[in-house]
């Protein structure tokens, strides 16, 4: 399971993204994840960041955004991206 969460340059939550699938490929470019449920096949790769990977606690886990239940995962994955200032014009 991942869980993206979105922030602005100032730290405000903007969106929010929930996803499950079977790990495919991982290598030096990357964490492959064949894409299940709403995302049913599609793909999504996530940085080779093993620090970010956590091992699930058994039990049902709800998606918030879709409503779609995991029966017991095997990896939870979190990730927070924040998106850059603006740039910053002279005039």
């Amino acid at each position: 399971m991942v869980g993206i969460t979105y922030v602005d340059h100032k730290g405000n939550e903007t969106q929010r993204q929930q996803m499950h699938g079977v790990i495919e490929s991982a290598d030096k470019n990357g964490i492959k994840i064949a894409l299940k449920g709403v995302y049913e096949g599609q793909s999504w790769t996530m940085p080779p960041d093993q620090s970010a990977i956590k091992a699930a606690q058994p039990g049902t886990y709800t998606l918030k955004m879709s409503g779609e239940k995991i029966e017991n995962p095997d990896l939870l994955s979190t990730w927070v991206i924040t998106e850059p200032e603006p740039e910053k014009h002279e005039t």
